[in-house]
């Protein structure tokens, strides 16, 4: 998998059409906060930006339940991965 692939498995956002990640590389010097994640200490930083609320997500990794969640099909998902 890709890092996108292995940041979307990880959360409820990433199964979501209307999520869209920002991810940096992961020697970048950045730190944390509410909407910049980090799931570890090698790992890229990312944001989730959601296009149902027109805003990023505060902690991602933490959500539990989403009302504006609308699934992916399987070729969008192949979409996100390509980039396009």
């Amino acid at each position: 998998m890709g890092e996108s692939a292995d940041i979307r498995a990880s959360l409820l956002c990433g199964q979501c059409k209307n999520s869209k990640l920002m991810i940096w590389e992961a020697g970048a010097t950045l730190q944390t906060s509410a909407t910049l994640q980090r799931s570890g200490p090698n790992m890229p930083f990312y944001t989730v930006r959601c296009l149902w609320l027109k805003s990023a997500v505060m902690a991602p990794a933490k959500l539990k339940k989403c009302e504006g969640m609308a699934r992916l099909k399987a070729s969008d998902a192949l979409e996100d991965e390509d980039g396009e």
